[in-house]
């Protein structure tokens, strides 16, 4: 009889624990007890005995299952209601909190009988943060007596509801917490002018926009003020009011500064920020504003591919001004040394980048710190010299040129730097089409020979070798001998084309891939001494291959290593190239070098060729250790080696000769990703192609990745095909489409918002932040596929 009470709460607990569920269990099973109880400790022998036991297993099973799934460990927990009851949890924490603080949640547990639930563990318990714009949050649980804490740290601004689940068991309450913007970084604020070039007595603005530590805007404490001059950067260097006219306007997080300037010139505005009736600045932010006249800004706004001004240049080195010429270009600003008053050689070339800083006066040299000891040098410079202008990309040493006319080149320069996003591959390779097209001569009959591979090569140099410019920018007529066929364009592309297959075979040894999983070649090395002629002929035909883009619709089968495009274009070739270029050797050894501390690897400026013997990269440089002060000088010693010293006899010859061609004022319209479109040409795009070959990071913002879908599909294929040597460094797409990258493009989750995306080409990883809106996207990777790594070189 016991047994069969024991029975009966034990179905009353299962079928609800009361009310009309409990009278219910009793009213069913209560008949049946006796037989249970009578039946249960003896042989079963009748059918209708059967059917009793058969309903008293089936009871205990369900029973068994009700328990495993509330996680009852035992008959008399069940009993006397000590286990965990879900739906009675609790949940405390609090409700206003500033970005970038840890915020805690108390979840309470408790049994049945509503007493605190001691045995709980973390175990089965999974918490679930609802964030704004989809931020990724990482939470942490740790038990606490009979509860659970769990924190985390929010970052972005917003509402974010916390709740959890226990053991697959959703828990009935939640809470929510509201995100203020945290305090003033000062470190974050950013000072926007409207426009770097504006006319006299037209008043322009300036934005000053305050964020905290998570880059959220903010507003400053309520015993900050903010303070603005506006210095001529011309002595007597003195902010007056006889200059420039300014009034100062706080609306929350944005403070605009509205100036109007009275005279000509280059202004530079610095807006402190500092604490009410103090001096000292706690921060400063500076830019620079060049005020034209009515005549000068028509001028200025001309679009010319060329633009050059008598200019000085510094030699660091032996520390002299030298005569020059200041040029600019959509891409580049140049430097070039003129001698005998006719000829000029390149001395500096620069690629425009809206991330170069530009310095008209010494007082913003103060921020450059990692000049080092250069900054005095070149505050000495631009005290002593009111027309300095210093080129910084903090890469390589800066570019230091004295210009009379610096005013409407600064204004020349900024229109250059704001239209980088504006100005599409299509608009620049129409321009480059123009260049060529006011040098193209007349018809012109080329005779040659069908052969195969360098005999071919021989040939055609041959027949070309007493060709002047004048015969390169000539409309050739291609003649095969023993053929009837007319050349309409057809015949000089397969002339072009043969050629510059048999030089690029690995047979002949001229030149070769630096990693086994890239097809673009640069110069071989070692290389063979007896062909430098012939590098100076491909350079030509790679030249004539470009002047005919348009004429003939010409392009290389072979395409070239950005290392070697940038050489031919006058750019810096850096260590950067490594990773486009030798990914293996980028993945190896330069990633490790510039993310982790060298001095353990007792290295030394050295390198090895391909003999195993050790090249010293600088005088001494067996001796001198590779420090975490000066790896990056390292690496840049060891890409001079690899991609130009030495190969730089067969590289200069190459040079040569496609600039025997090329007009100078054509390529300076062009970077070296542009150069290998005009080459290569523009690969076919397919958006959903892409889509459905590309991983995605699961942390990533699922709107963030349409955004990127729908802004390639916008772009023109000149874009999209910037896009693609933006994240794998190379134009074109694999035979078979996207599926066969190796590896596979993928999309990450940059922890930031609205901002540039990054990449790494050696993973053909795009990393992206999360957007606001699809137009904020397409601007952000308009700037990213447009801007590049390449500064300044000094050749």
């Amino acid at each position: 009889m016991q047994r069969s009470k024991r029975h009966l709460l034990l179905l009353t607990e299962f079928f609800g624990g009361g009310g009309a569920s409990c009278l219910l269990c009793v009213c069913v099973c209560a008949p049946l007890l006796p037989l249970c109880a009578r039946y249960s400790a003896r042989r079963v022998t009748t059918q209708h005995e059967c059917a009793l036991v058969w309903v008293q297993r089936q009871v205990l099973q369900s029973v068994k299952a009700y328990m495993r799934q509330q996680n009852i460990g035992s008959w008399n927990a069940l009993l006397t209601g000590d286990y965990l009851d879900v739906t009675s949890t609790t949940v405390k924490g609090v409700d206003h909190v500033k970005a970038g603080d840890v915020v805690t949640f108390r979840f309470s547990f408790f049994t049945v009988q509503g007493k605190p639930c001691e045995d709980i563990t973390t175990a089965g318990f999974e918490p679930s943060i609802e964030t704004p714009q989809n931020t990724s949050v990482t939470p942490v649980v740790e038990k606490k007596g009979s509860s659970i804490v769990t924190s985390f740290v929010p970052t972005v601004p917003g509402d974010y509801t916390v709740s959890a689940t226990m053991k697959g068991h959703q828990i009935p309450t939640s809470h929510i917490v509201i995100v203020t913007s945290g305090p003033a970084c000062l470190e974050k604020s950013t000072l926007t002018p409207e426009r770097e070039t504006v006319e006299i007595f037209a008043p322009f603005a300036l934005h000053l926009s305050i964020h905290d530590a998570h880059a959220n805007e903010t507003v400053l404490d309520p015993d900050m003020e903010v303070h603005a001059e506006v210095t001529p950067c011309s002595p007597p260097h003195k902010p007056s009011s006889q200059y420039v006219e300014t009034a100062v306007e706080v609306t929350g997080a944005r403070t605009s500064i509205t100036c109007t300037a009275r005279e000509c010139g280059v202004y530079e505005v610095a807006v402190h920020i500092r604490r009410r009736g103090e001096q000292h600045s706690l921060a400063t932010r500076r830019a620079l504003i060049v005020a034209l006249t009515h005549k000068q800004m028509l001028q200025a706004q001309q679009r010319t591919s060329t633009t050059y001004w008598d200019a000085q240049f510094y030699r660091p080195r032996t520390k002299s001004w030298c005569k020059g010429w200041l040029y600019l270009t959509p891409r580049q600003v140049s430097v070039r040394e003129s001698w005998a008053f006719i000829f000029t050689s390149k001395v500096f070339a620069a690629r425009i980048s809206a991330s170069t800083s530009t310095h008209v006066s010494s007082s913003a040299l103060a921020s450059c710190a990692h000049l080092g000891s250069a900054a005095a040098d070149l505050k000495e410079l631009m005290e002593l010299s009111p027309d300095v202008i210093v080129l910084d990309d903090r890469k390589q040493d800066p570019l230091v040129v004295k210009c009379p006319q610096r005013t409407v080149f600064l204004a020349r320069y900024f229109d250059a730097v704001a239209s980088l996003g504006l100005v599409s591959y299509e608009m620049k390779r129409d321009q480059f089409f123009r260049e060529c097209k006011q040098k193209q001569g007349p018809p012109l009959v080329v005779r040659v020979r069908r052969l195969q591979g360098m005999e071919f090569v021989h040939h055609v140099r041959e027949v070309t070798k007493r060709f002047g410019t004048k015969e390169w920018h000539a409309d050739w007529k291609v003649e095969y001998a023993g053929e009837q066929g007319m050349d309409y364009g057809g015949l000089t592309r397969e002339l072009l084309t043969d050629v510059i297959t048999a030089l690029a075979s690995s047979d002949v040894g001229m030149f070769s891939p630096l990693s086994e999983n890239r097809e673009a070649v640069h110069i071989a090395y070692p290389w063979p001494h007896d062909k430098l002629k012939y590098y100076r002929f491909a350079g030509k035909i790679f030249g004539k291959v470009l002047f005919e883009a348009q004429r003939r619709q010409t392009l290389s089968p072979v395409r070239l290593t950005s290392a070697l495009r940038s050489y031919v274009l006058g750019l810096h070739v850096s260590y950067h190239n490594f990773e486009a270029d030798d990914p293996d050797l980028y993945l190896r050894k330069i990633k490790y070098i510039i993310e982790n501390a060298v001095e353990p690897l007792d290295m030394t400026f050295t390198d090895e060729d391909e003999q195993g013997q050790e090249v010293e990269l600088v005088s001494d440089g067996d001796n001198m250790s590779v420090t975490d002060d000066n790896k990056f000088e390292y690496l840049e010693r060891l890409a001079q080696w690899r991609f130009v010293t030495r190969v730089d006899a067969p590289l200069q010859a190459f040079a040569e000769g496609v600039m025997k061609v090329m007009p100078e004022a054509a390529l300076g319209l062009l970077d070296e990703q542009d150069l290998e479109l005009m080459l290569c040409g523009v690969p076919e795009f397919q958006v959903e192609d892409l889509r459905a070959n590309c991983r995605v990071s699961i942390s990533c913002d699922p709107p963030s990745v349409l955004y990127v879908f729908h802004a390639l599909a916008s772009f023109s294929r000149g874009e999209q095909a910037r896009f693609l040597q933006f994240v794998t460094g190379q134009a074109g797409v694999p035979a078979g489409g996207f599926a066969n990258f190796s590896p596979r493009i993928e999309i990450c989750a940059l922890e930031r918002e609205d901002c540039l995306p990054e990449a790494h080409t050696c993973f053909n990883q795009l990393v992206i932040p999360r957007y606001t809106s699809l137009e904020t996207c397409q601007r952000c990777l308009k700037t990213a596929i447009t801007e590049g790594f390449q500064g300044f070189a000094l050749l």
